[in-house]
C-alpha cells in the first residue's frame, strides 16, 4: 500500500479546521511522528489540545503524556494528571496505568492504588 503523508495532512487538515474532534488527533498525530511534515511538537500538542477539549479520550491521553515527559512543553505533573484523569472518565486503560505510575511517583512507592482513587488522592495535595 502507497502512504501519501502529504496528501493525508491535507485531508485531516480540512477536518480539523472544521471542528472536527478525529481529525485534530490524527493532524496532531502527523506533527508529532513528523508524517508528512516536520516534526511540530507544538503544533502536535496544539490540535491534540483542540480534539481534547471536545471530548476526545486518546487526544487526552496524549497530552498527559506530553506534560508527564515534558515533551514540545514545560514538565507538569499536575497538567499530566489533568488531562490523564479526563481521559481514565472516559474509560481510557492507558491513562489509569499512567494515573498509578504518577500517583506512586509521587509517593516514591509503587503503584497500588486504583485509577479513580488515585486521581483523587492527587488532586486532594
Amino acid at each position: 500500500m502507497d502512504v501519501n503523508y502529504k496528501k493525508a495532512i491535507k485531508w485531516y487538515e480540512k477536518a480539523a479546521e472544521q471542528g472536527d474532534a478525529g481529525g485534530q488527533f490524527n493532524l496532531g498525530g502527523m506533527y508529532y511522528h513528523g508524517h508528512g511534515a516536520d516534526v511540530n511538537y507544538k503544533k502536535a500538542i496544539e490540535w491534540w489540545e483542540k480534539a481534547a477539549e471536545q471530548g476526545h479520550a486518546h487526544a487526552q491521553f496524549n497530552l498527559g503524556c506530553m506534560y508527564n515527559n515534558g515533551v514540545g512543553v514545560d514538565q507538569s505533573d499536575s497538567m499530566a494528571m489533568r488531562w490523564y484523569a479526563k481521559a481514565d472518565a472516559q474509560g481510557e486503560e492507558q491513562a489509569q496505568v499512567a494515573i498509578r505510575k504518577l500517583v506512586s511517583k509521587r509517593r516514591g512507592s509503587p503503584a497500588a492504588t486504583s485509577s479513580s482513587s488515585g486521581a483523587k488522592k492527587w488532586e486532594g495535595k
